[in-house]
């Protein structure tokens, strides 16, 4: 084997400390290497290096651009030639699936620059899909849904990765234990870092700043440490959602807009040797119980720590100071401004104090206006999207029992604020994951209401004023006529933590209606 390749990947297993039963160092030299690229290669498409490798194949990809969706179902290593992710980029402009998805343990991904083609929006970069002992490092990931997933997949290391300006996580994890996240940089993602039902996973070391929700967020997610990583200028810092004995230590929780560390129905966490400072609160507890919170530094906040509903908590030795909130000085200069204007009238003439007085009245009257305009000014639009020009045509029967019918329709997103969904207005927003949902309400012959029937479901990602044509073929019952409804639906990604359910709930953010009579 070249001996680069085998120093490239000897650093590689040294950096990430991955070294699997399949990739030991003795088995280095004897693994069959496969080129993908332009010169001297044995493919061109890295996908089919994949399919024609075996079980420990090393596939070196050579400096280029890469229009692939990729299944790795093998256990290979997956690196670039030269060791330097800007010159291997690999695109996907498939929004209903994942650039790189995994499936297979022992797997080596590292290297490269992967991203959404255009407005595409991919459901991940790296799917990790019921594997174990994986390594993904080195890579950068931008403009899919979620930069990488795990899913039931245990003992991986997600070290060293670039993952910003996805729409919305830099890292899920589901159901999955015994995994480090380490040394990863999370910025500019409508989310951070979030687990559910994960159990004993370390994150550490990493850099999450600048998301528009929480930094790092575990809902029904216990013995987790959570070690020196710096958490900034997010919404909420580090949140916790029934969650038990985890550790959190030696962080540096600072400038999110919110709260720096929020507790909602939970026992038994270790808080300590953390720095929290300036945030709006500091630790926030509720329906918390039995956690110890020493040696933090919590510093500069407008409120250090705020304790509802919760017992048992040992908090001590902290270093606490409180910043001074200028509204505290804004209502002293009222009220010395009001002194001073009292005093002022009472020294001078009637004269004086009915123009003064008229003033003071006219500036009243003028402040009740502004306030009537703001709180009564036009309503908001119900719906974030329109379903408009539906039509429908029908097709060849299939029996004498039902037909084909292809329904088309137009969607629009046209309101980021509106009663069903009020979206942040930036640059991410400018794209909407939706699922849509058709079904069907049938008219038996007799003219009584039949059953509510779902027909089809999609999931894809509107543009913001960017008209979207979607069509569906349905089979519908003949000698009836079907009213059939068209949803859209969009995750509500509640302000978080909401302790009942998660991270967020389908809600209706748009519908339309069209009836089909096949009398």
């Amino acid at each position: 084997m070249n001996f680069k390749m085998i120093i490239w990947i000897v650093i590689l297993i040294a950096l990430t400390g991955h070294a699997s039963a399949t990739f030991s160092l003795t088995d280095l030299s004897s693994s069959t290497l496969i080129i993908v690229g332009e010169e001297n290669a044995d493919f061109t498409s890295i996908q089919a290096a994949i399919d024609s490798a075996n079980e420990s194949t090393i596939i070196w990809v050579q400096d280029g651009v890469y229009y692939e969706n990729i299944l790795i179902d093998r256990s290979v290593v997956l690196i670039p030639a030269k060791g330097d992710q800007s010159n291997v980029v690999i695109y996907s402009d498939n929004s209903s699936g994942h650039i790189i998805h995994i499936t297979a343990p022992d797997t080596i991904v590292t290297g490269f620059n992967l991203a959404g083609y255009k407005d595409s929006k991919p459901l991940s970069g790296i799917y990790l899909d019921n594997v174990d002992n994986c390594s993904i490092s080195f890579n950068a990931i931008s403009n899919t849904q979620d930069s990488i997933i795990l899913q039931e997949s245990h003992e991986c290391n997600i070290m060293m990765n670039n993952l910003s300006s996805n729409i919305l996580h830099g890292i899920v994890m589901t159901d999955s234990n015994n995994n480090i996240i380490k040394k990863n940089n999370i910025f500019d993602n409508r989310f951070g870092i979030y687990t559910q039902e994960c159990d004993s996973n370390t994150i550490e070391k990493n850099n999450v700043t600048s998301n528009d929700g929480y930094g790092i967020a575990l809902f029904e997610s216990n013995s987790i440490v959570i070690e020196d990583n710096d958490v900034t200028k997010n919404e909420y810092g580090i949140c916790f959602t029934s969650s038990l004995y985890n550790k959190i230590k030696e962080n540096t929780i600072s400038e999110n807009s919110h709260i720096g560390l929020v507790f909602w129905e939970t026992e038994d966490d270790i808080i300590e040797n953390n720095t929290i400072k300036s945030n709006d609160e500091g630790i926030f507890f509720n329906e918390a119980y039995g956690s110890v919170v020493k040696n933090n530094k919590i510093i500069k906040n407008n409120k250090a720590i705020n304790v509802e509903s919760s017992s048992g908590n040992d908090i001590h030795s902290n270093t606490i100071k409180d910043s001074f909130p200028f509204q505290y000085l804004a209502w002293g200069a009222i009220c010395l401004l009001l002194l001073s204007i009292l005093y002022y009238m009472n020294k001078k003439g009637y004269l004086l104090k009915g123009l003064i007085g008229s003033f003071l009245i006219f500036t009243f009257l003028f402040s009740i206006m502004a306030i009537y305009l703001v709180l009564f000014s036009p309503s908001l639009p119900y719906y974030n999207v329109e379903v408009e020009n539906i039509n429908f045509d029908t097709g060849p029967s299939q029996n004498n029992e039902s037909e084909n019918v292809l329904i088309d329709m137009e969607l629009n997103y046209v309101y980021k604020d509106s009663v069903s969904l009020i979206v942040p207005d930036n640059e991410r927003s400018n794209y909407l994951p939706v699922k849509v949902q058709i079904s069907s309400l049938i008219l038996n012959p007799a003219g009584t209401v039949g059953d509510h029937k779902p027909l089809t479901e999609d999931t894809f990602v509107l543009d913001f004023s960017q008209p979207y044509l979607y069509s569906n073929e349905l089979e519908l019952k003949d000698d009836r006529i079907h009213h059939v409804r068209t949803e859209v639906c969009s995750k509500r990604y509640y302000d978080y933590p909401w302790p009942k359910h998660g991270e967020g709930m389908w809600e209706v953010i748009g519908s339309g209606a069209i009836e089909i009579d096949l009398k």
